[in-house]
């Protein structure tokens, strides 16, 4: 299966070709549409995706598709919590008992839950995730299928506004106008031919050629070690810029100056997500425990945090600090850092390899579950 989003905003201004445009008085708002297939043609119903909480008074999937969901968040976004949902409510109901099955997702945050991954596993779905930043050449729906919805989706918008002048496009009659074109999306021709064209099914390694990964050059990124030598003596840093044997041989060396990118110096790291730090198959052990130590090291953070302003402030008060200064043979819990004598009535968990006690209450309750507390062996994330 091969999951994906498109995105529509409602109530703003929108001009292309001969699109009318389209104003509103509830301002931008934001919904998603999430979308499934698979390699077989077949489309799951959408999955709507709504900013705001959920409304009492009118229906949000009235026209919508038959078995068709959803969902309200802050931002009408993916979130984890709208991912389950679907997962939980929508995906599984909709395929069927035939196991095993494979999900392919993108690299979104938004998809990184860790009861979800274990839910998988348990239910013989294997969750793969694809190279980020690279959906527009791995993704069958992004290759041949999101093309065309959008232009179904914006060819009916404009005879629909020209039936209906003075109305707008809203929360309200967004599932319908999707319910009216989605018989159009659904091409089981289409969804196949993108399965191929990605290389997905049937397997095909030779799918993905060396053009279609070539980078877009819009800057060359500047070197500290690379000068050139002006007329005067004087050194002046030089744009690292990639020439081809056969560009030397065809270009003359003042329409490389003319046409030379600009030079920006990087310096600023990239973010380090949890996402990219995963192995692509998502629900093997070693992503599983991956995810384990991240809600480990979260709480441990959380934890310092509070002992520190704690800390300061029972020391802008005067008084002695009861907290831990140092590490000693005692005892203690490795997250927030207090000592067995001080938390005996706390419920504790220990592990059977390195004998380190934890505080129930300071683990992740994705991680303390009944069937943890049953077992007679337990061992920590790191001993795994």
């Amino acid at each position: 299966m091969c999951g994906k989003a498109p995105r529509y905003a409602l109530g703003s201004q929108h001009t292309k070709g001969a699109l009318p445009q389209m104003t509103s008085s509830e301002g931008r708002k934001q919904v998603t549409v999430g979308v499934c297939a698979n390699a077989d043609g077949k489309l799951l119903p959408p999955y709507f995706l709504f900013k705001g909480p959920k409304p009492s008074s009118w229906d949000p999937l009235a026209g919508a598709p038959l078995k068709s969901a959803a969902f309200f968040t802050e931002s009408g976004w993916m979130t984890q919590a709208a991912f389950q949902y679907w997962f939980q409510h929508h995906f599984l109901p909709n395929i069927g008992n035939e196991r095993p099955v494979v999900l392919l997702i993108d690299s979104h945050e938004g998809h990184i839950a860790y009861d979800l991954f274990q839910q998988a596993e348990q239910s013989n779905i294997h969750l793969y995730r694809f190279l980020p930043n690279a959906t527009h050449i791995l993704q069958p729906l992004d290759v041949g299928v999101f093309g065309h919805m959008k232009r179904s989706y914006w060819e009916y918008l404009r005879k629909w506004v020209a039936h209906n002048p003075g109305d707008t496009i809203t929360q309200r009659n967004v599932s319908r106008i999707i319910g009216n074109i989605w018989e159009d999306v659904e091409r089981p021709c289409l969804i196949r031919k993108s399965f191929a064209s990605s290389g997905i099914f049937p397997v095909n390694r030779a799918a993905i050629t060396d053009d279609k990964t070539m980078p877009s050059l819009t800057f060359s990124e500047e070197k500290s070690d690379t000068t050139s030598t002006a007329h005067d003596g004087s050194s002046t840093p030089r744009a690292h810029t990639p020439v081809t044997p056969e560009a030397q041989r065809s270009v003359s060396v003042h329409l490389k100056r003319a046409t030379a990118l600009p030079s920006v110096r990087v310096e600023k790291k990239a973010r380090r997500r949890l996402c990219n730090e995963l192995p692509y198959c998502c629900t093997s052990p070693s992503a599983i425990n991956t995810i384990k130590d991240s809600l480990l090291s979260k709480c441990r953070s959380k934890a310092r945090k509070e002992l520190l302003a704690k800390k300061r402030y029972l020391q802008r008060k005067g008084t002695e600090c009861p907290l831990p200064k140092n590490e000693s043979q005692e005892c203690r819990c490795p997250i927030c850092g207090k000592k067995y004598e001080d938390s005996v009535k706390v419920g504790w968990v220990g592990c059977d390899s390195c004998n380190q006690w934890y505080h129930i209450s300071c683990m992740p309750a994705d991680i303390v579950t009944a069937k943890m507390l049953r077992k007679k062996e337990w061992f920590c994330s790191s001993c795994k």
